[in-house]
């Protein structure tokens, strides 16, 4: 974090006198509003006049035009949520039960039909209360059910929000609420209360992956129903444990694992353990091979060797009303039983061998796995003094000697040079990476980036994660990343929901690693001149996520009507060391990519800022963050906003300090190119009696000029981005 001198609220689009409108929403409710005079004058996004969008990529929340006789695109989903019933008491339940059909057009005719196989995740902004189960899949008639528990805790309008997805397109969202209400209470004769054990809730932000996988256990829903909770017990399934309300642990061998959580309230008593299974696959092991959905498969020990006896345990993940288990070792049935759990006892296995489980349905269909095979491993010593980990490295040779890791893998790398963007758009550019940072992805702070402090962040929460951090947030400037929700139909120009980031954490990572890295990592491709040969350690990177609240990059009724967007309302709370916050928002379009803008705008004009821009073009990306980041001003012409950003300029209020400015400057820069900001590009033909008593001096292309591929920061852009620069330690 930066010690701020430039005003929190300065718009990044002014209008021609600078004064500013009292209708321009500001980006945080906590801060005070942006303003501007002139209606006329909306907040355009910078750089939404040439960024061209058929250049870019295919990405996931794209629809397909239709022809007459095919099935309407997703999005044209109807999703109906209801509850039965709708008022009850705190500890009893509710069924709640979502719809979801689409419209198909057949001849002409519109028909509505149920949509099944579709994923519905449930959730709820109240505390005590859970779902059972929280997430599922529709049936043949596009039907989920579940039950919702209120516990003594819950009270009051419960909001029940439900979205739904079939494989990454977005299908829609619905809700409902539940009234919850407190039993009167009785009136007695003097008695002695009766201290009531607190109640464990457990939330994960995942619960399967590929291995090394990292989960984030969040307990703070936990709650004594007379007192407080004051300590909190994870047991991780692995032989790990760990304390506090959330806690991160990494899983670093394949297996299904039941994390567990007891909490202790202010007497000392403990509650009942509340549990959650964590299903870690091997890296790139096929779907047929993991886990159904009904069943959950474990061994003991874990990864058995040849010389181990070894139990395998099947259970069920949900309750049916008759329970049927049978497993199968080398097609030979080993044990049969009609309960949700069932063991068998199989001895050493020192050859390969395969299980299948054969199991009943919640229909009471007979289902059957697919057969798995198990290698045994040889059986070996492990000297504690020499491998730490027991991986058969020894911890000389070990990149993580205190994780089990024997295969070394370190995917992080550091840049050596990128390339430029190819002119047509086809190649966003190619990076030449050395060796990494030497730490294992099994415990690497920063396994996308090189990173040989390997510093942690102590001032991070359950709501921003760290992607790279290289320093104190007094010495560094911080980015946090938040992902909208939303996205602007580029057919219609109209806001519309979009989850292809809010609703996948892992994808919006990725597009934020490739925006780091891309992006702000090639500053010196971005750039004209040379920059600190270290600028890329004067930054730390955060991730904003907060499952119950995401940004909303266009809210409103029209994609322009607010400059950066709304930030979650608790943005400010988690990470007050924001220097410059940057939402992402996902691309939108039905058919073939239209030629319309990729639009982008900031408020602030260097840090704090808060901007907003396409997570899949970077151009307009780096244009906004020349602007929160560096302080830049545009300097095309239009209804955007200008000052003399001194020192170190790029936009002068006269010729003649233009002029002065460039005196002294070497041989390379001329006053000659001291000129008026006016409507002189012939290609963009808008505007054509635009002009700004502001002076500009780089020439084109200009990246505070135009967002196009290869484009750069010129000499007076690079000079700020110098200045800025020095203020961060090295």
């Amino acid at each position: 974090m930066l010690n701020h001198e430039v005003s929190l609220c300065r718009t990044g689009m002014r209008s021609k006198s600078g004064t500013q409108d009292p209708a321009t929403i500001w980006y945080l409710p906590e801060r005070r509003m942006n303003k501007k005079t002139e209606g006329k004058n909306k907040c355009l996004p910078a750089c939404y006049s040439r960024a061209r969008w058929h250049l870019l990529v295919p990405v996931l929340c794209i629809l397909v035009a239709l022809l007459p006789g095919t099935v309407l695109a997703a999005a044209n989903a109807q999703v109906s949520v209801s509850a039965s019933p709708s008022t009850i008491q705190a500890g009893e339940t509710s069924t709640i039960t979502v719809v979801i059909t689409r419209e198909s057009v057949l001849s002409s005719s519109i028909i509505r039909s149920p949509l099944p196989g579709a994923t519905v995740s449930l959730s709820t902004t109240s505390p005590g209360v859970q779902f059972s189960p929280a997430s599922g899949t529709t049936d043949s008639q596009g039907t989920f059910t579940s039950t919702l528990l209120a516990s003594t805790a819950a009270s009051g309008n419960v909001p029940v929000h439900a979205v739904a997805q079939l494989s990454n397109d977005f299908y829609g969202e619905g809700a409902t609420t539940i009234t919850v209400q407190r039993p009167a209470p009785l009136e007695t004769s003097r008695t002695t209360a009766v201290n009531q054990p607190p109640v464990a809730v457990i939330q994960v932000d995942r619960n399967a992956g590929e291995t090394p996988f990292t989960v984030t256990f969040d307990g703070r829903g936990s709650y004594d129903p007379d007192g407080s909770v004051v300590g909190y017990q994870w047991t991780f399934g692995d032989g790990a444990t760990g304390e506090g309300y959330v806690t991160t642990h990494q899983y670093s061998l394949p297996g299904t694992y039941m994390a567990l959580l007891v909490v202790t309230d202010a007497t000392g008593l403990l509650s009942l353990s509340s549990t959650v299974n964590i299903m870690v696959n091997p890296k790139g092991e096929p779907p047929e091979k993991q886990s159904p959905e009904y069943i959950l498969v474990t061994f003991s020990p874990q990864n058995p060797t040849k010389s181990d006896p070894v139990t395998i345990s099947v259970q069920y993940r949900k309750a049916v009303d008759k329970p049927c288990l049978d497993i199968f070792i080398d097609d030979a049935l080993v044990s049969s039983c009609n309960a949700l759990v069932c063991e068998a006892m199989i001895g050493q296995r020192e050859t390969i061998y395969q299980y299948k489980v054969r199991y009943c349905n919640e229909n009471g269909a007979i289902l059957e796995t697919s057969p798995v095979k198990i290698t045994p491993t040889e059986h070996k010593l492990c000297l504690k003094s020499v491998d730490r980990d027991c991986d058969d490295v020894p911890d000389t040779k070990d990149n993580c000697p205190d994780v089990f890791n024997p295969d070394q893998k370190e995917s992080d790398a550091s840049t050596v040079r990128c390339t430029a963007p190819a002119s047509d758009g086809s190649s966003p550019g190619v990076c030449t990476y050395s060796n990494g940072d030497g730490k294992g992805d099994a415990c690497d702070t920063s396994p996308e980036f090189p990173n040989p402090q390997q510093l942690t962040c102590p001032w991070c929460n359950a709501n921003v994660k760290p992607v790279l951090i290289n320093g104190k947030t007094t010495d560094k400037m911080d980015i946090v990343f938040v992902a909208s929700a939303t996205s602007c139909n580029r057919n219609t120009g109209l806001p519309v929901s979009c989850t292809t980031y809010s609703a996948h954490y892992q994808t919006f990572r990725n597009v934020v690693i490739d925006n780091i890295r891309n992006g702000h990592m090639r500053l010196d491709a971005f750039s004209q001149d040379t920059l600190p040969t270290d600028f890329q350690n004067r930054f730390n990177y955060y991730i904003y996520w907060n499952s119950t609240s995401f940004g909303d990059a266009f809210p409103g009724m029209k994609c322009n009507k607010s400059c950066s967007g709304t930030f979650p309302s608790t943005f400010l709370k988690d990470a007050p060391y924001s220097d410059i916050g940057t939402m992402l928002y996902p691309p939108y379009y039905v058919g073939t990519p239209p030629l319309t803008e990729a639009g982008g705008c900031e408020n602030g004009d260097g840090p704090p800022a808060a901007l907003k821009a396409p997570g899949f073009y970077l151009p307009v990306m780096m244009h906004e963050t020349g602007h929160g980041a560096f302080f830049l001003i545009d300097t095309y012409c239009g209804d955007t906003s200008y000052l003399q950003n001194n020192p170190d300029a790029n936009v002068w209020s006269s010729l003649q300090n233009c002029k002065n400015d460039i005196k002294g400057r070497g041989t390379t820069w001329n006053e000659i190119n001291c000129r008026q900001i006016t409507w002189d590009d012939p290609m963009t033909p808008v505007n054509p009696d635009c002009s700004r008593s502001f002076w500009r001096y780089d020439p084109d292309p200009d990246l505070m000029r135009t967002c196009d591929v290869n484009t750069q920061f010129r000499a007076a852009g690079v000079r700020k981005i110098n200045e800025m620069l020095g203020k961060l330690t090295k």
